[in-house]
């Protein structure tokens, strides 16, 4: 199944940055290539439940590292992504 890119632009990404959402922000992107949270985490180094955590909003057992990894892998443009934790 061919990879979907995320809608970067869309309305709702827009509100989710805007309130510093990342993890709902890595929800879609993960979502738009049709990844499960076990896919995820194998492609980012950690368990689908981190993976579940960080698209929650739960801080605790969430690293930057994770975070980073996540970001990047769904695409992430640059400028959600510095906000938040540089």
């Amino acid at each position: 199944m061919a990879e979907l890119r995320p809608p970067w632009d869309a309305p709702r990404v827009r509100l989710l940055a805007a309130r510093g959402d990342v993890g709902g922000l890595v929800r879609i992107g993960r979502l738009a290539r049709n990844w499960r949270r076990r896919d995820m985490g194998s492609i980012v180094g950690c368990s689908a439940s981190r993976v579940s955590r960080l698209e929650s909003g739960a801080r605790s057992g969430v690293d930057v590292a994770v975070l980073r990894g996540s970001a990047g892998a769904v695409d992430m443009p640059a400028g959600y992504r510095v906000r938040y934790w540089e």
